[in-house]
């Protein structure tokens, strides 16, 4: 019965060595994994750093273009425009903005013609004060009366 189960037993030990092998193999690429999974992790963080730096110099680039783009409208629209009302984060409401500004400006402007219309502006010369008689001396005041007639 020995002889029966030799070549059985020979099977199993063939069989738990490779077992072992596998067990083994199996170990080395746990680690292998875990040393690729180091490496996406580090790879994966450095290219979300890089995406944050471009997207960080691409807002830098766009706040510079836009800025350069109202630097430019106002340059266009100098005495044109309400400085103050041209603005916005992106071109299209700069250049929304400038319609209002005109008017704006426009408003201001006719405000103004109006008030300096109401003014009266003496044609020549600014009135002079003549000094009030308490400051003349007495041949002063002799002769500022003489000159009104």
């Amino acid at each position: 019965m020995e002889e029966e189960l030799e070549p059985q037993a020979q099977e199993i030990d063939a069989l738990r060595a490779e077992i072992g092998s596998l067990r083994q193999s199996a170990e080395e690429r746990t680690i292998e994994v875990a040393a690729l999974r180091t490496e996406l992790v580090i790879g994966r963080q450095e290219q979300e750093n890089e995406l944050t730096a471009l997207r960080t110099q691409l807002t830098e680039a766009q706040q510079a273009r836009v800025e350069a783009h109202r630097r430019a409208i106002l340059a266009e629209h100098t005495g044109q425009v309400v400085e103050e009302l041209v603005r916005g984060d992106t071109i299209e409401e700069l250049n929304a903005s400038v319609e209002p500004a005109q008017a704006a400006y426009g408003r201001a402007l006719e405000a103004a013609r109006r008030e300096v219309g109401t003014t009266v502006v003496p044609v020549g010369a600014s009135p002079r004060l003549e000094p009030g008689p308490e400051e003349l001396s007495p041949i002063a005041k002799i002769s500022a009366a003489l000159n009104r007639r």
